[in-house]
């Protein structure tokens, strides 16, 4: 198997990891909050979907790695065929997740 040295797995953690803070910067406002929840699984969504060709179709390995903590020791990012099947998004469950039970129209279902 053929690694390629890529950003892109950095990326789809990266969306998610400032999406959560977009999310509870928005706490108060709900229709915001589920905004930002939608605007990070569509962009993780394209992440992930520009890796499958050369992940599935060319079967390589995208890494990328941050720092070297010690020799032989290091922080990467490595995304494989097995690995991008599990990186989809899961967007519309959390939508109206947070709401309380006070609100008429919310998309909570308890």
């Amino acid at each position: 198997m053929e690694t390629i040295v890529s950003i892109k797995p950095l990326l789809a953690v990266l969306v998610s990891s400032i999406g959560a803070i977009f999310i509870l910067s928005a706490r108060k406002n709900p229709n915001l909050r589920e905004s930002w929840s939608i605007i990070a699984g569509v962009l993780k969504l394209f992440i992930v979907l520009s890796m499958i060709p050369a992940v599935v179709y060319n079967n390589t390995i995208i890494e990328y790695s941050l720092f070297t903590l010690l020799p032989g020791v290091e922080i990467s990012f490595r995304v494989d065929a097995l690995v991008l099947w599990q990186k989809h998004p899961k967007t519309s469950s959390s939508i109206g997740h947070f709401r309380g039970g006070y609100c008429k129209n919310t998309t909570n279902t308890r």
